[in-house]
């Protein structure tokens, strides 16, 4: 052996190698670059074409580290843009009139941000350029989950005003979807490894964000953009595909049909049938998280003629779940879902409300997903306004949750307004019922509510 170690030194060969380190430092640079700019916002602002241009020469480096870093340093970059500059995401609204969610945000909907330069557009095109090109050339998973990631960005910010084709973002996407693009070749082959697994993981969720920004920048125009990918997305919701296929398929489904305000019909019976055995789904929490939120989407765009076929049992699945559930994120969506019930089709729901409204009640304020926040309290606004008695009965749950959101600051300002008007109404036409629900509330609740009533 020791002489084979000798010959080995005396070799002439010349050994090549990598110097990791130089890698890492460039991983390093790439992410404190798009850090800096993340926490600095406006004050970043002298540096950042600069730093974009930098940015956008390392993503042609060699090494997969370097540019995923270099994306997600770009990423970074793009969003401290738009929070320094209070930019308004890029959503096509319904037809109908806006409620008072989105009522606030009207003037600034379906423009590109009068602040964008020239210059500034020209790099920005670049860098989405240079994602949609790794969607279907790159090597490494996680690459090009950065790029969906980051592409997806670039859509929910300036929507159609990118100059890349939609068209084409979405032939890649189903590329992605058939598992045939550069980084999924020989799949396969991939041993079954936790780094594999994460790798694919990660994958599906950046193909996820992309087609939730598609949805969300084109509105009911997706539909026709999309269409090639549902037969996909639907075949990963099968008996037999992996967890983590269902995750994805179910949340992006859900997102398009929030989206696109129930423009993709074709998409209603298939995914109630799938939905009656993913929503019990006891292995997978997020699973039945998704699921939830899909079904609440579904009923809340259902046809008005199917509405009698599928309220009924959906309420009773509903009501098996608020009492089996344990999770936080799930009992918030089981919330969500419901309200869009009764949002959707109150004459028919009539009957139950005083059932429902109970149970509902009881589940909140919600814990975790704040963004179903007005969706929730305007269906208590409409109980209130067709069935106050149903709301009466429940005062003291009700008068609960004013006095814990009242105390909670980061509770969403657009929201808090309505459900104070809707309290102080309550006491003044019901004086009797409101002093005998206040009575029972803890002294902690009185003074939050009593604070609440005395706010202007």
């Amino acid at each position: 052996d020791s002489e084979d170690d000798d010959d080995d030194e005396d070799d002439d060969t010349p050994a090549y190698g990598v110097s990791t380190s130089f890698l890492e430092e460039k991983v390093a640079a790439c992410e404190a670059i798009g850090f800096v700019a993340l926490f600095t916002l406006d004050k970043f602002e002298p540096y950042r074409n600069e730093s974009i241009k930098t940015l956008l020469n390392v993503t042609r480096h060699f090494h997969c580290d370097v540019r995923e870093a270099a994306i997600q340093g770009l990423q970074h970059i793009l969003e401290s843009m738009i929070r320094a500059r209070k930019y308004v995401p890029w959503v096509v609204l319904p037809k109908q009139t806006c409620d008072f969610e989105t009522q606030k945000h009207l003037t600034s909907y379906n423009r590109l941000p009068a602040e964008i330069t020239s210059d500034e557009a020209e790099l920005l095109n670049q860098l989405a350029e240079f994602c949609l090109s790794c969607l279907g050339e790159d090597d490494y998973k996680e690459v090009v989950a950065q790029a969906c990631s980051t592409l997806g960005v670039l859509y929910e910010t300036f929507g159609p005003n990118l100059k890349i084709n939609a068209e084409q973002v979405t032939r890649k996407v189903y590329v992605l979807l058939n598992k045939k693009a550069a980084c999924q070749r020989g799949a396969e082959e991939e041993e079954d490894t936790d780094e594999c697994n994460n790798s694919e993981i990660c994958l599906l969720e950046g193909i996820s964000e992309l087609i939730r920004a598609i949805a969300k920048s084109f509105g009911p125009t997706c539909v026709s953009l999309l269409q090639s990918i549902f037969p996909k997305l639907l075949g990963y919701l099968a008996p037999n595909a992996a967890d983590e296929e269902k995750v994805m398929a179910m949340g992006a489904l859900a997102e398009v049909i929030h989206y696109c305000h129930g423009a993709v019909s074709t998409l209603f019976e298939p995914l109630l049938t799938i939905i009656q055995t993913t929503i019990q789904d006891q292995e997978n929490e997020t699973l039945r998280n998704n699921s939830t939120f899909c079904l609440g989407v579904l009923l809340a765009h259902l046809p008005k003629e199917q509405h009698e076929r599928y309220y009924t049992p959906s309420l009773t699945v509903l009501h098996q779940l608020f009492v089996s559930e344990k999770k936080g994120p799930i009992i918030d969506n089981l919330c969500a879902t419901t309200s869009r019930m009764i949002l959707a089709d109150f004459p028919l729901l009539s009957n139950h409300i005083r059932f429902i409204i109970a149970l509902l009640l009881k589940h909140l304020p919600l814990r975790e997903d704040e963004d179903e926040n007005g969706v929730v309290f305007r269906s208590i606004v409409l109980v209130w306004q067709n069935q106050p008695q149903a709301l009466l009965e429940q005062l003291p749950e009700y008068l609960r949750i004013v006095a814990e959101i009242h105390l909670d600051e980061d509770f969403d300002p657009e929201v808090k307004p309505t459900l104070l008007e809707l309290t102080k109404v309550i006491a003044q036409q019901s004086p009797d019922v409101f002093q005998s629900a206040f009575n029972v509330l803890s002294d902690e609740n009185k003074q939050s509510v009593t604070q609440a009533l005395n706010t202007r």
